[in-house]
């Protein structure tokens, strides 16, 4: 009875970390669709040149929460020897750098810098962060991956295929930017396919939690 007590109590804590997990995946994907909508009104030309900058501080935002998510389940998993631990330093390091570089490009922007040319910085840094985040899940993903939710496993394998897509198209369309073809729809089109590849990888981890 006691070693049933104690097992029961000793799942709260895991089962707050991925309650946690999952509000953070759940921000994240909030993000994504804002992302969308935002690079889809400045298509239209919705004051483009706001809400390009508005979406490069939500990209940024997104990048530091899935930073976040991914570094608490590095840690799990390296608690339980699964992973090594120095992976999650790396992890957050680079997800959190990507993302706190976008928001300040975004917010100077905002202010008035030419966002003809931080934004398009900002979706060079995110494409780069993005082709890291993908390698990070993957490893993360096949390492913690149970026989039981190997299907998530092959979802997930799925959907990061798409995300490196994404950060590449992010680069490209960075560097066109910065070559000043069409630098603020360029931008645009950029900040929207980061917020549909978070929404994407939001809703893998989501299952996974």
């Amino acid at each position: 009875m006691a070693d049933s007590v104690a097992t029961h109590e000793g799942s709260f804590p895991a089962t707050k970390e991925r309650t946690t997990d999952l509000s953070g995946s759940l921000t994240e994907a909030g993000g994504g669709a804002a992302a969308i909508v935002l690079g889809v009104l400045g298509l239209v030309n919705v004051a483009p040149n706001m809400l390009v900058s508005v979406a490069a501080i939500v990209v940024g935002g997104c990048f530091l929460i899935y930073g976040g998510v991914v570094a608490s389940r590095f840690a799990r998993a390296s608690a339980a020897g699964e992973v090594r631990r120095g992976v999650v330093g790396e992890s957050l390091t680079m997800e959190s750098l990507c993302g706190a570089t976008g928001i300040i490009l975004g917010v100077l922007a905002l202010v008035g810098e030419d966002p003809a040319i931080l934004v398009p910085v900002a979706a060079i840094v995110f494409g780069g962060g993005l082709l890291a985040a993908s390698g990070t899940s993957a490893r993360l993903n096949a390492a913690t991956a149970s026989p039981e939710r190997e299907h998530h496993s092959e979802a997930l394998s799925l959907v990061l295929g798409p995300s490196f897509l994404i950060g590449l198209t992010g680069i490209v369309l960075g560097i066109l930017a910065l070559a000043a073809i069409h630098p603020i729809v360029l931008s645009l089109v950029a900040m929207l396919t980061f917020g549909v590849s978070f929404m994407l990888t939001t809703s893998s981890f989501a299952s996974m939690a």
